[in-house]
C-alpha cells in the first residue's frame, strides 16, 4: 500500500538501504574533512588575511575579515573544470569593506572580477573549462 501511494504522488519505487559503513567509523577518523571521506562535507576554511590565494583543495572559503579594510581573494591559475569554490563574508562586514574575487588569468562571467559587497553575502563560482562562471 505504501509504495502504491509512493508512485501516485509521484515517487518512484523504493530503493534498497546500502550500508556505507560510515556508523562504525571511529571519532579519531572524522578529524580530517578535506579529504571527501564523507560524502555531503566540504572542505571549509574561514581566512582572515588579504589578499588569500585559494588552493585547489579548498572549497567553502568563509572570509572573516578582522582588519576593517577591503579583502581580496584570488582564484588559481590552473583549475579543473568543475572545480568550484563558495565564498562567503562570515563577518558580516562586506558592506563597508567589499570582498573582492579575482581569477587569475580568466575572467568570472566576462569581467575581471566579482564582488561581495553586502553583508553575509555570498557567491558559488564553477570554472566552465575557460572561464568561471557565478552560480
Amino acid at each position: 500500500m505504501q509504495r502504491q501511494q509512493q508512485q501516485q504522488q509521484g515517487f518512484g519505487p523504493a530503493l534498497p538501504i546500502i550500508d556505507d559503513g560510515l556508523d562504525s567509523v571511529v571519532s579519531s577518523s572524522i578529524v580530517n574533512i578535506s579529504n571527501n571521506t564523507f560524502p555531503g562535507v566540504l572542505p571549509v576554511i574561514i581566512v582572515t588575511t588579504s589578499p588569500f590565494l585559494a588552493s585547489a583543495a579548498d572549497v567553502f572559503i568563509g572570509v572573516n575579515n578582522t582588519s576593517a579594510a577591503p579583502f581580496s581573494v584570488v582564484l588559481p591559475a590552473n583549475p579543473v573544470t568543475g572545480k568550484f569554490y563558495i565564498i562567503k563574508d562570515v563577518s558580516g562586514t562586506a558592506a563597508a569593506f567589499p570582498i573582492t574575487v579575482t581569477a587569475v588569468g580568466h575572467t568570472i562571467d566576462g569581467a575581471a572580477s566579482a564582488t561581495i559587497n553586502t553583508n553575509f553575502g555570498s557567491i558559488t563560482l564553477v570554472f566552465n573549462g575557460v572561464n568561471w562562471s557565478v552560480v
